[in-house]
């Protein structure tokens, strides 16, 4: 298919009329004094088992270091969840949610899956020093 982003996208925009849509909540906590993080970005990625090109919204934090992402769904696509990696590197691995009948078809995974909505998971992450970056950057070259 030549346009797989686009038509992800319109699945999407149909889908928030016929599909029930509802809030997901992330905290995203320091892992060593579990304060809040500020203005941290945290994303949101639909398609991302099957799309080369998925989906993707992003929003940061607020003082008590939560985003509520609103009207996301488990239909058409699965999506998953993370704070920005660039940044950040977090304890856990990225939350997937998707519906339980593609649950129950998924391979076995290493990350946490749910299939129910509304939702709040929350992520420990240490902020990467600037040689850390640079050298997580390098890895996609």
């Amino acid at each position: 298919m030549r346009y797989p982003g686009k038509v992800a996208l319109i699945l999407l925009l149909f889908c928030i009329g016929h599909c029930p849509a509802q809030d997901l909540t992330v905290n995203i906590l320091d892992q060593q004094t579990l304060k809040p993080v500020v203005n941290a970005v945290e994303r949101l990625h639909y398609g991302c088992d099957h799309s080369m090109h998925p989906i993707e919204l992003k929003q940061k934090t607020n003082a008590a270091g939560t985003t509520t992402f609103h009207s996301v769904s488990l239909q058409p696509l699965e999506f998953c969840v993370f704070p920005d990696l660039d940044t950040y590197a977090s304890q856990e691995l990225p939350y997937v949610f998707m519906t339980p009948t593609d649950a129950a078809h998924q391979h076995k995974s290493l990350n946490k899956v749910f299939t129910t909505l509304p939702a709040e998971v929350s992520f420990h992450v240490r902020r990467r020093s600037f040689f850390e970056r640079l050298r997580h950057l390098s890895a996609y070259d």
